[in-house]
């Protein structure tokens, strides 16, 4: 019997059965499901019905419509491997189907016994229950540790029941929940210790980096559930997001852009959201259903629903403002926020240099060499250089929609696009979810998506629409660095935003406009986390850290800061920023050290542990520093000694076990990648900011006193310790594959010079890759 003629769904809408025959017509042209009683099982196992009425009953009950259909097509187009209900058994065992039809059959009859009209919730429970009695996989059996806690605490629990108010009773109650709090700790244990176990199979390096970021996540996880917030103050906070003005439609007097899906491979997933790939037949009917909503200008609910996930910012979070919200959304919304951000990076000319956020070929090395050259050239001349990093406050979730409609209007963008990217982008209904609890979903009214692929081109687009305004009244400022004497100079990394100058007053003129400008599409900074530094060659007499007015704002001055993970000081000194690199990578071995010391490794997994994961984070922005002699012997002991404790957790060596690498050591590493940068700033064009900072030199006399070493010096060490290409570097730099090979291949396989060890001893075995001749420039 076909769907629109079941007796059982007389009082279902039009749209309902459209919905139904929208699924039926995705995976399987010819269903019928006919009369319930006598319900062929095969075509249910086709086309994942239950599947997809779970999810629609979830989601989306009250939606009717195409609301209804683009759900449908979405979860019925792919399949989450996170479902619990096991299709594949069903599919193989037809014993398995006979217990399914008779599990549809039966809760369908006793949904139709209590009287009226089999209704499309109705119908979506009986598919769910069936589902959730039979297809369930069972559950793993509890280890006989854990069961063993559990009957403890049962017993223990019914014994201080019966037994109110005696002591012995709630002491045993104690102890139960403390034995079953063990034996879950162990538990984990133990599958970590599995895990680690099999950490040599296939893809070591992926297993890795795997299991880093699995460490990294557990202890965060920690660390949010002992923090003392309540669901209620998310609710607030939600509440609080629902305050503000949506943008209005503008009026369209061009074509709108037509919508092309991207091609997709046969096993590639849609979105980065874990979904496996779909069906060409389901891609089919999702892209025209898309198409049809691109076109209309409309998308529904479901679709640009995101979930907030907070994630702790700081090591004991207390409060809300402790936590950075990560929106998570459905599949569908990330393939089309993709293909408008495609549309809209063609419309919007490229940004100038000084936002290195999000721009493709920019990264933080270029804005970290920029700041290093030009105070390493005043250091030089004698003369003094402020430094005023800027934090903005709640950057993405306090941003007007207003201004993001204004600054898509000023790039010039169609109002067609810009209504799309209205309907899309900045409509969002979002909640928070705080464990097994979450908020009610409200349409946000400030913002936009922490997560989403256009949301931090969007927000670009509105913060160089308020730089731009700011430095148009500056004459001294130039976004593309072109001034003659190249300060001052503004960098940004999305929205961390660093002024230099040589000049107090051009540090205070910006510091007062970009207040202004921010407050006017609803942002702000943190003047708590704005630190104000002066590298200046006169030592000041004045103890450090100190209050500094700014612009009419109390600012603190500081002897050192961090910048995009570069530590910068106020004096001459290459060891902190040795010292600060060496203390990263040992809060990465902290986190290491006790799942190592529960579960050896053998030598060669614990090598390539501190290869891949250790060392990436000493060498970061070392490569645009300058290097001297100490610092090259610092970096070589602290870099051993943590090399010394990721081994001291080895297990003896076994038969089989692979032989331990040939390390290179840290100032070779380092050296290398200075390398690797240089001919970074050679391939740029003529007149690149990089290239014109290489070469920069700073107005005025050279300063008597102490010199500095800057980076020129410490490159041209760097090639001379390395035997001279066939080609020259000049044409080697210019070659990005043949210098990385060279640098792998023609490097020195011999002990430092700078290394006073015996040539038996475990340190001179364990670099064999090191620096030849020293400088002659120490701090």
């Amino acid at each position: 019997m076909p769907i629109n003629h079941d007796p059982l769904i007389t009082n279902a809408t039009e749209n309902q059965l459209k919905a139904l025959n929208t699924l039926a017509d995705i995976q399987m042209p010819t269903l019928s499901i006919g009369d319930f009683q006598n319900v062929s099982i095969e075509p249910m196992i086709k086309t994942a019905v239950e599947q997809a009425l779970k999810k629609l009953s979830n989601i989306c009950v009250s939606c009717y419509g195409s609301h209804k259909m683009w759900c449908i097509a979405e979860f019925a187009a792919t399949t989450n491997p996170h479902d619990v209900w096991d299709t594949d058994a069903l599919v193989r065992s037809p014993i398995l189907q006979d217990r399914y039809a008779s599990t549809v059959a039966a809760a369908v009859s006793t949904v139709g016994a209590r009287g009226g009209d089999l209704s499309w919730p109705q119908l979506s429970a009986a598919l769910t229950t069936a589902a959730n009695a039979v297809l369930r996989p069972p559950a793993s059996p509890l280890t006989p540790r854990k069961r063993a806690a559990a009957n403890q605490y049962r017993a223990a629990l019914h014994a201080a029941h019966h037994a109110r108010g005696d002591r012995h009773a709630a002491y045993r109650l104690q102890a139960a929940v403390r034995a079953r709090q063990a034996a879950v700790r162990q538990h984990k244990a133990d599958k970590l210790r599995l895990r680690l176990s099999t950490i040599q199979g296939a893809r070591p390096v992926r297993r890795m980096h795997l299991l880093y970021r699995f460490f990294r996540r557990s202890r965060r996880t920690l660390l949010a559930r002992g923090a003392g917030v309540t669901i209620r103050a998310w609710e607030a906070e939600v509440q609080r997001q629902a305050e503000g003005e949506q943008p209005q439609r503008l009026p369209e007097e061009d074509a709108p852009v037509d919508y092309a899906t991207r091609p997709l491979l046969p096993s590639c997933a849609p979105a980065p959201s874990g979904c496996r790939h779909a069906r060409r037949l389901g891609l089919t009917h999702l892209e025209a259903l898309v198409r049809r909503h691109w076109a209309e200008c409309s998308f529904p609910v479901a679709s640009i629903t995101s979930l907030q996930h907070p994630v702790p910012k700081i090591l004991r979070p207390r409060e809300v403002e402790d936590f950075r919200t990560l929106s998570l959304c459905a599949a569908v919304y990330k393939i089309v926020a993709l293909h408008l951000l495609d549309i809209l990076q063609t419309v919007v000319p490229a940004l100038p240099y000084y936002q290195a956020g999000f721009q493709a070929g920019q990264s933080t090395y270029g804005h970290i060499f920029l700041v290093r050259r030009l105070l390493d050239a005043f250091w030089q001349v004698g003369t003094p250089v402020h430094l005023l990093p800027l934090d903005i406050k709640a950057a993405f979730p306090s941003v007007s929609k207003a201004s993001v409609v204004q600054a898509l209007q000023e790039a010039a963008v169609p109002p067609s696009l810009i209504n799309r990217v209205v309907a899309l982008a900045l409509r969002d209904w979002t909640y928070v979810r705080w464990g097994a609890a979450a908020t009610s979903i409200v349409l946000r009214g400030w913002g936009v998506r922490q997560g989403c692929g256009v949301s931090p081109f969007l927000f670009l687009l509105v913060l160089h629409m308020v730089v731009r305004r700011v430095v148009a009244p500056l004459p001294r400022f130039h976004l593309d660095f072109a001034a003659p004497g190249m300060v001052p100079i503004l960098c940004a990394y999305a929205d961390d935003v660093l002024v230099l100058s040589d000049r107090q007053e051009d540090v205070c003129e910006f510091l007062a406009a970009f207040r202004a400008g921010l407050s006017a599409v609803g942002l702000d900074f943190k003047l708590r986390k704005s630190e104000y530094l002066v590298r200046s060659p006169v030592p000041d007499p004045l103890p450090l850290p100190r209050p500094a007015w700014l612009a009419g704002m109390e600012v603190p001055q500081v002897s050192h800061l961090v910048y995009l993970g570069a530590l910068i000081t106020a004096t001459l000194s290459r060891q902190p920023g040795v010292y600060h690199r060496v203390r990263r990578a040992q809060r990465s071995l902290a986190g290491l050290l006790p799942a190592l010391r529960a579960q050896a490794l053998p030598v060669a997994a614990l090598d390539e542990l501190h290869r891949t994961v250790l060392r990436p984070a000493i060498d970061y922005e070392l490569g645009t520093a300058s290097e001297t002699q100490r610092a090259r012997a610092s970096l070589r002991r602290n870099d051993g000694l943590l090399l010394g404790a990721l081994r001291a957790t080895a297990r003896p060596a076994r038969p089989g076990d692979q032989p331990p690498l040939r390390l290179q050591s840290a100032a070779a590493s380092v050296r290398a990648a200075r390398i690797r940068f240089r001919g970074h700033i050679a391939r740029r064009p003529p007149g690149h900011p990089l290239r014109r900072a290489l070469a920069f030199t700073a107005p005025g006399r050279l300063k008597q006193g102490r010199p500095c070493f800057d980076f020129p010096r410490s490159l041209h060490e760097s090639l001379a310790r390395l035997p001279p290409p066939p080609a020259g570097w000049e044409a080697l730099l210019l070659d990005k594959v043949a210098l990385a090979a060279y640098l792998c291949d023609a490097a020195p396989l011999r002990a430092s010079s700078d290394e006073e060890a015996p040539p038996d001893s475990p340190r001179h075995l364990l670099y064999r890759q090191g620096d030849s001749g020293s400088s002659s420039d120490s701090d």
